[in-house]
């Protein structure tokens, strides 16, 4: 779709050479991750997902499962499921796996290894190996997760994308660069993250406070092996970082010229930004700029800038913490003076470029609750059924849950005359 040689991008570039391309920063975001996870020695996610699909479907291996986890005292709680393709999935997964680890490894220990999967989980669920790398992924993963959350909220973040990148950016550095090296660094996308001498001893690198906890321990330490893969951990743990940053810098869009401009949204950066820097950015869009009195707009600008904001920034908070760009500028539009509106332009072109997707998590939510209500028992669902689902959920099930809701008496008239 957005690749480089005779692609739908590509084509569409030629019909219109001013299009901009912006990838999905949750799929870019969950792409590092996974490429930083190909470095570990130890395959992880295969892990989990061998597991669930051991358990599922089988009643019987569960209530099994179940009377090993009452026997090492560990809630009885399901085995989550993890798919590659969802971005927040896996975090919660290596939760669950490490809750439940006694009462797995126990299960997987009393079974008959005839079975390949069975030898190989249990070699896994007994490896001390195992055990660091995936409480090292538990502890990791959040700051992906992080990430992904901003970028799936449902309000306008177009203007977040690049301090996002950077805060991902200076994150993962911190965890594994000297402190001195990312707080001096005029530019974190120069930072030489690779020169060994830039990074921090093993001791000191970020692993998570359970994975210092376990190599502590005795399972660990008693291992005659353990030198050899704390050896190896930390090597691979230099690996997944830099990769990661690698990854960053290449799949998410931190140089991009578009997004460091749209930055000027955000109230917070009116003292950054000049009216020059407004014109740049709607040069890169002449639909926004076509028509516009430049000589208005920046008299606009500049009284912007001076403007007393704070009550606009309290009433545009949603839930009493969040601001929301798209409510501010609406309020800064209603600005009046003798009469009039102080705002007319500004808070226009403001809101035309908050409609920039940041995410196509809209769609991958569409594409959910399509396969949620169009399953295999249900494959002879017409188009005009789902659409009406569809429909019902996304526009009268959104401030309610489906089992609080209640129809009006209207609404009941017109479906029994239907």
């Amino acid at each position: 779709m957005l690749g480089c040689y005779n692609l739908v991008f590509t084509r569409i570039k030629e019909q219109n050479p001013q299009l901009w391309k912006l990838g999905c920063a949750c799929h870019m975001a969950h792409t590092c991750a996974q490429d930083a996870a190909k470095t570990l020695s130890v395959s992880a996610e295969n892990i989990i997902i061998a597991i669930f699909y051991y358990f599922d479907k089988s009643c019987k291996r569960k209530e099994e499962l179940k009377q090993f986890q009452e026997f090492c005292n560990v809630e009885s709680r399901k085995i989550l499921k993890h798919v590659s393709t969802r971005w927040l999935s896996l975090g919660k997964t290596f939760d669950r796996l490490l809750q439940q680890w006694p009462a797995l490894k126990s299960y997987f220990s009393s079974k008959s290894q005839k079975e390949e999967r069975v030898r190989m989980l249990k070699k896994s669920l007994s490896s001390p190996q195992c055990h660091l790398y995936c409480s090292f992924l538990q502890s990791v993963i959040p700051i992906f997760d992080k990430f992904n959350l901003l970028m799936q909220a449902e309000v306008p973040m177009v203007h977040a994308i690049h301090p996002a990148i950077l805060n991902l950016a200076r994150g993962l550095l911190g965890r594994f660069l000297k402190p001195v090296i990312v707080r001096e660094a005029r530019d974190i996308l120069s930072v030489q993250y690779e020169n060994p001498q830039n990074q921090k001893g093993d001791q000191d690198l970020y692993i998570g406070f359970y994975t210092k906890q376990y190599i502590c321990s005795e399972e660990m330490q008693d291992n005659t092996e353990c030198d050899w893969y704390l050896s190896q951990f930390y090597k691979d743990v230099h690996n997944f970082y830099s990769k990661a940053v690698s990854s960053v810098y290449e799949k998410l869009p931190a140089l991009d010229e578009t997004l460091k401009l749209l930055t000027i949204i955000d109230y917070k950066n009116r003292d950054t930004h000049t009216f020059d820097d407004l014109v740049s950015l709607l040069e890169m869009f002449p639909c926004l700029k076509k028509e516009l009195n430049m000589v208005k707009l920046e008299e606009e600008f500049i009284s912007y800038q001076v403007l007393d904001i704070d009550a606009l920034v309290e009433g545009s908070k949603e839930d009493g913490s969040q601001v929301r760009m798209d409510t501010f500028w609406h309020k800064t539009g209603q600005i009046k003076n003798s009469g009039k509106n102080t705002f007319v332009l500004l808070p226009t072109v403001m809101k035309q470029l908050l409609v920039l997707p940041h995410s196509n998590t809209d769609c991958e939510r569409m594409f959910s609750i399509t396969r949620k209500n169009r399953t295999e028992a249900r494959s002879e669902l017409s188009n005009a059924v789902l659409k009406g689902l569809l429909a019902t959920k996304v526009n009268m099930l959104s401030d309610c849950s489906c089992f609080e809701w209640k129809p009006s008496d209207s609404l009941i008239k017109k479906a029994k005359s239907a």
